[in-house]
């Protein structure tokens, strides 16, 4: 079943880089909390953090046990995108698991009984098979990490699912390589090409030629549509089968991938690509 084709496409009114209404945004930790574990490093106090399902679920108590710590910044409001794998409604609250192809994650929705009708015409459009944007604070029910989530609202435009995933790497690398200097080239380096004098497209990155594998092969994923899930690396070597062999294109994958262009989606299989 394709997660991708129910009640729910990718991104509304909140989200993108620096967040929205609800959405995620990437925040500077405070430490001027009053109630923080001092030994647990700086918090993200009233701040929305963009995380992926597999940092929560690898996320650590804190000393005091009361807080969940990544990165070592206490987590305080999270905000996760991801498929409503299943859904059930009980008199109190609704649960669900969530997926966001990093790992599946708990997460509950408290009902309030003095909810006003357009809230409830909200909740219709909550489906299994429904991609969502869902933030809350992350919290340990039985041993098992939840989600108590206090917004949740379907994407309209997957450019949305793009964006949180660079927040979350942008915010991952705020903490743990400190504060980024976008005046030196953050990113990747640009790619042009040219062609030679057999008309064969020729790579040139910081001024050193490339196989043209590696720019053919960026040339393809330039122009593949649009796809949350990323292109298989199988689709690529299959596209360039009649030009170069696997391990050309796998090596250009390679290459792409850890010079910033392609970026890995789901698996270490599929990979979207990188705009300058």
């Amino acid at each position: 079943m394709s997660y991708f084709g129910g009640g729910g496409g990718g991104g509304g009114g909140g989200g993108g880089f620096m967040g929205g209404g609800g959405g995620g945004g990437f925040m500077m930790p405070s430490r001027d909390s009053e109630n923080v574990d001092r030994n647990a490093g700086p918090v993200y106090k009233q701040h929305i953090t963009p995380v992926t399902i597999k940092q929560l679920n690898e996320a650590e108590r804190s000393s005091s046990g009361d807080n969940f710590v990544l990165n070592g910044a206490q987590l305080s409001t999270v905000t996760v995108v991801g498929v409503i794998e299943k859904m059930e409604t009980l008199s109190t609250n609704i649960e669900f698991v969530i997926n966001d192809f990093t790992g599946s994650l708990s997460m509950k929705f408290w009902l309030d009984g003095d909810e006003k009708p357009y809230k409830v015409n909200e909740r219709l459009a909550w489906k299994a098979g429904t991609i969502v944007r869902a933030h809350g604070s992350i919290q340990s029910i039985s041993g098992i990490s939840t989600l108590i989530a206090v917004g949740i609202r379907p994407l309209e435009d997957f450019n949305e699912l793009t964006f949180h995933r660079l927040e979350v790497i942008e915010t991952y690398l705020h903490h743990t390589r400190g504060v980024l200097n976008k005046g030196s080239g953050m990113g990747a380096a640009p790619m042009t090409t040219s062609g030679d004098d057999n008309g064969q497209a020729v790579g040139v990155y910081n001024g050193d030629s490339i196989p043209p594998a590696v720019t053919q092969l960026a040339n393809y994923v330039k122009n593949v549509p649009g796809n949350p899930q990323g292109i298989p690396r199988q689709d690529m070597i299959q596209a360039l089968s009649n030009k170069f062999s696997d391990v050309q294109v796998n090596a250009a994958i390679d290459y792409l991938h850890r010079e910033g262009h392609l970026y890995s989606t789901i698996d270490e299989d599929h990979f979207s690509y990188c705009a300058a």
